[in-house]
């Protein structure tokens, strides 16, 4: 051994200086490198995890709300189309009722019509005969004036009123 150490001039001392100097460089660079950057990367790595917690949380989140969106605008649709349904026969029964109202008010008015023509009729009517019965009594009162007397004449436009009263 003793030739080895001359051989590649190893010195003991310089040996226990050097390995005393690693320990105390080792002892340095862990407690004032090794042991704070350790913590660091500690805390960076939880906060990567706690980061990639979130974005699974939010990405199921993400997927639960498109879910419900999904489900919201089915519903929607169902909705809209319910009272789209709803509006139709709605508006088919208001149609039917107005029609039905419009018949019944023509038939209404159709009928007074024809009580107005009815009247009317019996009216014009009347004043012919009346206006007739005038003009037979002056026709006769001028034919007649001096051939017959009141009397006869009465009787004489009586018979001209019946008469066309029965045509």
């Amino acid at each position: 051994m003793d030739q080895i150490i001359s051989t590649f001039h190893i010195d003991w001392h310089l040996m226990l200086a050097q390995l005393f100097n690693f320990v105390l460089v080792a002892l340095v660079l862990w407690f004032f490198v090794f042991k704070p950057l350790n913590k660091i990367m500690a805390e960076r790595g939880q906060k990567i995890e706690k980061s990639l917690q979130e974005a699974e949380e939010i990405s199921a989140k993400l997927k639960s709300t498109e879910q419900q969106n999904a489900e919201i605008i089915a519903n929607g649709h169902k909705e809209a189309q319910r009272i789209i349904q709803e509006s139709k026969l709605t508006a088919e029964n208001q149609q039917k009722k107005t029609v039905e109202e419009t018949q019944i008010k023509v038939r209404q008015i159709v009928e007074e019509s024809k009580k107005q023509i009815a009247q009317h009729k019996d009216q014009m009517i009347k004043e012919v005969e009346g206006r007739v019965v005038d003009l037979v009594v002056l026709a006769s009162q001028q034919v007649l004036k001096k051939v017959t007397d009141k009397k006869i004449d009465k009787s004489l436009a009586d018979t001209a009123v019946k008469a066309i009263s029965k045509k």
